[in-house]
């Protein structure tokens, strides 16, 4: 009986397994749809003071008009990955953006030293993609950079803030 339970089991794991590969064979052969959004140009300091506002300058298109979000994703070395900030985008910048976001630095002085990396990337309604933007920012005493001129038009427009809790995951390192 042992032998016929084993051949069953066999069988069911090598049906299984086709099934599980065609299925991903399917995914892998669609065609995304729609245009992806692009990152045509971007700018942010690469040092900031704590207690200042960092700002990620963007322009973006999208052929199809239809970006939805930025979505943005911090990692800070010993501390691990924060979770996802999304900052969602009007009907009116799907198909052309030029703004902003921005990240409320803490006052904390036991910043100083430390660094982040920051990947962000745009979204559109058909989940399409951009490329992936990676920044590391520096925290260290240093005056603030003046904005070039070429984003002066795009500080008129705040896009929305980035929503990591900086502040918090310090005063937990510091705890332990």
């Amino acid at each position: 009986m042992t032998g016929k339970m084993l051949i069953a089991l066999t069988m069911l794991v090598m049906a299984l397994s086709c099934a599980t590969s065609s299925r991903q064979q399917g995914k892998a052969n669609e065609q995304p749809k729609g245009q992806p959004p692009k990152i045509v140009d971007y700018y942010a300091v690469d040092a900031i003071r704590p207690g200042e506002t960092w700002k990620f300058y963007l322009h973006a298109e999208d052929k199809d008009g239809d970006m939805e979000y930025i979505a943005a994703l911090m990692y800070e070395p010993g501390v691990g990955y924060y979770p996802t900030s999304t900052t969602w985008l009007s009907k009116e910048e799907g198909r052309k953006l030029e703004g902003y976001v921005f990240l409320h630095i803490p006052s904390e002085r036991n910043l100083i030293g430390d660094k982040v990396q920051l990947t962000i990337m745009i979204r559109d309604r058909q989940q399409n993609g951009s490329q992936a933007v990676r920044l590391t920012l520096l925290f260290k005493d240093v005056p603030q950079t003046p904005l070039p001129e070429k984003w002066q038009a795009a500080a008129g427009n705040k896009l929305g803030s980035l929503s990591f809790n900086l502040g918090e995951s310090t005063q937990e390192i510091d705890r332990e």
